[in-house]
């Protein structure tokens, strides 16, 4: 066990880690670029950043990933140890919020939009918990009775549930039907 160790470590040694990629050198809009220098300005160095972070960032729209890095920019960029990490967590909920977007093809109203993004925020749902067909039926209720669905959602712990869709889809059915049901903790 320790020659293996031991071999281990010394070819650790001869094998250096590749660096990261500088990410300017990749092609960026011209407006992501000006705010990624901006940022640079605040303690940001050019290495902080993975390359496929920033290519995530490149998929989403402009104004979008603009609105990501002045959240970045809002927090106090150098105490956070994993950037590219911090900037993945601020990208994932707007990917989300995007693909409701485009497969409703109308937008989420944004009050039952922030409420969702809060179960995102604190680990009550994960992406992908939540199938996109029931995402779209919650869309194209009134904005009033989308809150009271998710309020209703929330009632429940959802850790312990496990089809959450199935649930969402069920709170919707008794909305449809005649009003909310109400649930015991």
């Amino acid at each position: 066990f320790f020659f293996v160790c031991a071999k281990m470590k010394r070819g650790l040694e001869t094998e250096p880690y590749p660096s990261k990629v500088p990410r300017f050198d990749q092609p960026v809009r011209t407006a992501v670029a000006n705010k990624l220098s901006e940022l640079e300005g605040l303690g940001l160095n050019p290495n902080d950043l993975d390359p496929k972070i920033i290519a995530e960032l490149e998929t989403l729209p402009e104004t979008t990933a603009l609105q990501c890095l002045d959240s970045l920019a809002s927090a106090d960029i150098t105490k956070i140890n994993n950037k590219s990490g911090f900037l993945k967590g601020i990208i994932g909920p707007w990917k989300v919020r995007l693909a409701t977007q485009s497969a409703t093809g109308s937008t989420m109203h944004p009050t039952v939009q922030a409420k969702l993004d809060d179960l995102y925020a604190t680990g009550q749902l994960a992406p992908g918990d939540i199938d996109q067909p029931i995402l779209d039926s919650l869309a194209g209720f009134d904005p009033n009775v989308g809150c009271e669905i998710v309020d209703a959602m929330c009632q429940r712990d959802l850790v312990t549930i496990r089809n959450k869709s199935g649930f969402l889809a069920g709170i919707m059915k008794r909305f449809r039907t005649g009003g909310p049901a109400p649930y015991a903790s």
